[in-house]
């Protein structure tokens, strides 16, 4: 067994031995050192938030994931689903908006169906008019003739 294996089966079992080793890590020189900076393969790569370009090594760039840190940055399923309710808590502690039936209907229609809810329109009432139904005959008659 060479002493990569051992260094990176020993980091599974005991995560205390992987933060250890990254301190000796550093230390050591690397393979890509050797090569002179001339030959290298370089990726020009913009950071966000600064937007400067980085010149990176390609061949040196490329990480390998253990099983701890893979944990470390994957939540699972439950996890996500108690923060976001841990959140919502502490919004609903915080809050003060009285909300009214309506609008909760139509908050959670809508998380349904993931579109807008169309305002419902309000029943038209009957205009009202200063003429009768009399007056309209006798304008008809007089109008057309009849």
């Amino acid at each position: 067994m060479s002493a990569a294996l051992v260094r990176k089966s020993l980091a599974l079992v005991d995560e205390t031995f992987a933060e250890n080793q990254k301190h000796n890590l550093k230390k050591q020189k690397k393979v890509f050192d050797f090569v002179p900076e001339n030959k290298r393969i370089i990726k020009k790569v913009r950071t966000p938030r600064t937007n400067k370009t980085k010149k990176i090594d390609v061949l040196q760039s490329t990480k390998k994931l253990t099983i701890v840190e893979a944990r470390k940055k994957i939540k699972s399923k439950g996890e996500i689903l108690k923060s976001n309710l841990e959140k919502i808590a502490k919004i609903r502690n915080i809050s003060t908006v009285n909300l009214d039936k309506e609008i909760i209907e139509n908050i959670f229609t809508r998380g349904r169906t993931r579109r807008p809810v169309p305002p419902q329109s309000k029943p038209k009432k009957d205009e009202k008019t200063a003429f009768t139904e009399e007056d309209f005959k006798k304008f008809e008659e007089e109008y057309f003739g009849e």
